[in-house]
């Protein structure tokens, strides 16, 4: 590769899931790789898409980007529909005035962190981790020191051999 000259895959993965989305009218704000200094980095401005089909790839990819879904829903178990609708589930929030309803929608979503009324809180007595295909294992707490171990199980019969 020449001096200079750097490849980004993922930040070029991100503008071109987020330049389908435009084409398709649902990105409210595209972000884009930056002018300048900035350039040469692996850099994007933020995006801001406006979902209605769950299979659209804003919905069905990972996108550790800078993008935002806004999605509708007509109730409760609609906004559950929709945050499950995807093989992912790393962790999501839940907003309400509502505890008791936070706590039932935290329950119904198929998530490995559900926050309710914070995002992205990570302590490390904690675990971490995802459901489906959003990570494998976990990170933080107990859970994770089972990642290192080895487990053995030993049998003995007692009695008269």
């Amino acid at each position: 590769m020449e001096k200079g000259v750097y490849s980004f895959p993922s930040r070029n993965r991100i503008a071109a899931l987020v330049n389908e989305a435009a084409k398709n009218g649902t990105a409210l704000l595209e972000g884009h790789i930056p002018g300048g200094a900035l350039a040469k980095g692996a850099y994007l401005t933020p995006s801001l898409l406006a979902v209605e089909d769950l299979s659209a790839p804003a919905v069905q990819e990972e996108f550790f980007g800078p993008v935002m879904n806004i999605e509708t829903f007509s109730d409760e178990q609609d906004a559950v529909r929709r945050a499950n609708a995807t093989r992912y589930g790393l962790a999501a929030s839940v907003w309400t005035s509502d505890l008791a309803r936070g706590h039932r929608i935290a329950r119904a979503l198929r998530a490995g962190t559900v926050w309710i009324n914070d995002h992205n809180r990570l302590y490390p007595e904690v675990e971490m981790g995802g459901f489906r295909e959003s990570g494998y294992g976990r990170l933080h707490g107990r859970q994770a020191l089972a990642e290192f171990q080895s487990m053995k199980h030993i049998y003995q019969r007692h009695g008269r051999v």
